[in-house]
């Protein structure tokens, strides 16, 4: 949490300065912002639209797991999954996944 927040700083304090940049070469008509955007002023805008973007689908993220969700997964056979995966000493493949918890099963239980 402490690493989205510095995050979402860096990102307004980004558009803050970009905005204190822009608004007077705006109130300079169109010759003003074309002076204006050069370069590093586009490329700044860019980070700022693509970090605003990646913010916007992190809070999706964050509303989409929590909730429902993690009751719903808390209600998988752990016990039997645990047991391969610490038996496998890696990761469970589909078909493993499958011998306990049927795919379709798991997935009507998530949704």
């Amino acid at each position: 949490v402490v690493f989205d927040f510095i995050f979402v700083f860096i990102l307004f304090k980004m558009f803050w300065g970009e905005a204190q940049e822009i608004i007077p070469a705006a109130r300079s008509g169109l010759d003003g912002l074309v002076n204006y955007m050069e370069f590093w002023n586009a490329v700044d805008w860019c980070s700022i639209l693509v970090g605003g973007i990646v913010m916007a689908f992190w809070i999706r993220i964050c509303f989409a797991v929590t909730g429902d969700l993690q009751t719903l997964i808390a209600e998988f056979p752990k016990a039997a999954l645990d047991g391969l995966v610490f038996a496998n000493m890696t990761y469970l493949n589909p078909e493993q996944l499958s011998s306990v918890i049927p795919r379709q099963r798991m997935e009507d239980q998530i949704q």
